[in-house]
């Protein structure tokens, strides 16, 4: 009898040890803001980019200008403290981002200027994040949302891409975003101690951007970017390297220079039918993919209605699926293609079905329109160039116009 009780009084002992533990970090957590200013940080924000900085980035397709505000996000300073203007947090990919293309070249402050002309008084915060996927922007959604405070919510899903991505967290950021969540305080105060004490307050601090690159700097960067390139061949296996060293002369050469984007060729090289997966949306493959976008998408739209906003899905048009010259230099760098990427509705109809009731926008139509037109992509980048970004924007512009007046005006356009 009394050896049964001590095996249930000794781990009865250590699940209130370990209770009490909790309960004493919990307490502790909750007093920090009165004893300290507490950084504003959070493990999703903190992968988005280094904070008040200048990048230059330099390809056989772009020489462009990045800035960072101290969120580390691709934007202007932003107020947490306060908002005077209607304001959009846009959630997405690379392409959102605004890859290769300087910052006001980006559909994110396209779209913002646009409707800033119009007299809507909005501020558009770009929450794109290089290599991203949907389960990541659902937890860049559920921690900086309520920092944020957006009036609506648009996730920007890459066709193709983002539905083939769509998995579930790794257990690092599980670990990550379950610790913030629980201690968020104790988190930021540990992890945050090198965010500016302009963010913890919330007011913008003013940009001051570094002088352009030298020449030398500019060299030195090539040369790093290449030795990048060089190591990554030597990692890859002997199928991937099979594939490299089939591809044209010119694109070896670029990429061995420092001028091509590593992650495009390891993609290419590693997952050549990236691109054709999109095709049989009954698979049971494609049924597992769309099933999680789903999941992340709703996450992304739970987070935004805890902030009393709307979400919006918008269909993100990739080359291979709307423009001949991108499918075409798509090849060139090793992806495969199938007959009807031109013309097929699937990539749209995946995103579609995952957003489930969620208002859902394409303007894949518009785009294939331009099909002929070689300046809407980078040749060997993928991306959308800066002619491509602003159609987009100009595409996209009377869906969300029409959608922030609806939150504006809810009397008068008839809703709740």
């Amino acid at each position: 009898m009394n050896e049964r009780f001590r095996h249930i009084k000794t781990p009865a002992l250590m699940l209130a040890a370990l209770g009490a533990t909790a309960l004493l970090v919990k307490c502790a957590d909750l007093a920090l803001p009165l004893l300290l200013s507490i950084p504003v940080y959070t493990p999703a924000l903190s992968s988005m980019g280094s904070p008040n900085m200048e990048f230059h980035y330099i390809s056989s397709d772009f020489n462009c200008v990045v800035h960072t505000n101290s969120l580390g996000l691709r934007n202007p300073e932003i107020s947490l403290a306060h908002k005077d203007k209607f304001r959009i947090a846009i959630i997405g990919s690379s392409y959102t981002f605004g890859w290769g293309v300087n910052d006001d070249e980006c559909f994110v402050r396209i779209l913002e200027r646009n409707l800033s002309a119009k007299g809507i008084q909005v501020e558009i915060v770009n929450l794109g994040r290089n290599g991203g996927s949907p389960c990541q922007y659902a937890l860049l959604a559920e921690e900086v949302f309520p920092l944020l405070k957006p009036d609506l919510a648009i996730v920007a899903v890459g066709q193709g891409c983002d539905v083939e991505w769509s998995g579930p967290l790794s257990t690092r950021e599980k670990i990550q975003h379950r610790l913030w969540t629980f201690c968020p305080n104790l988190y930021s105060l540990l992890n945050g101690r090198n965010t500016p004490n302009s963010v913890a307050s919330g007011i913008p601090a003013p940009s001051v951007p570094p002088p352009p690159p030298t020449e030398e700097q500019i060299a030195a960067q090539k040369k790093g970017v290449g030795e990048i390139a060089k190591k990554t061949y030597e990692q890859f296996n002997p199928e991937q390297r099979s594939r490299f060293d089939a591809l044209e002369e010119k694109v070896r050469t670029l990429y061995f220079d420092g001028l091509l984007n590593v992650g495009v060729l390891m993609l290419s090289t590693g997952t050549p039918d990236l691109y054709t997966h999109a095709f049989d949306l009954d698979s049971e493959h494609n049924a597992g993919k769309i099933s999680y976008l789903n999941e992340w998408l709703c996450a992304i739209s739970k987070a935004a209605s805890q902030e009393g906003a709307p979400t919006l899905v918008v269909s993100v048009p990739f080359g291979p699926f709307v423009n001949e010259h991108a499918l075409r230099n798509y090849q060139r760098i090793g992806f495969q293609a199938v007959d009807g990427m031109l013309t097929s509705p699937a990539p749209d109809k995946a995103i579609e079905k995952a957003a489930g009731s969620l208002p859902f926008l394409s303007v894949t139509d518009a785009l294939r329109r331009q099909s002929a037109n070689p300046r809407l992509f980078f040749e060997l980048d993928l991306h959308l160039a800066a002619e491509g970004h602003a159609l987009f924007a100009k595409e996209i512009e009377p869906f969300v116009e029409e959608r922030v007046r609806a939150c504006m005006n809810p009397v008068k356009n008839g809703t709740p």
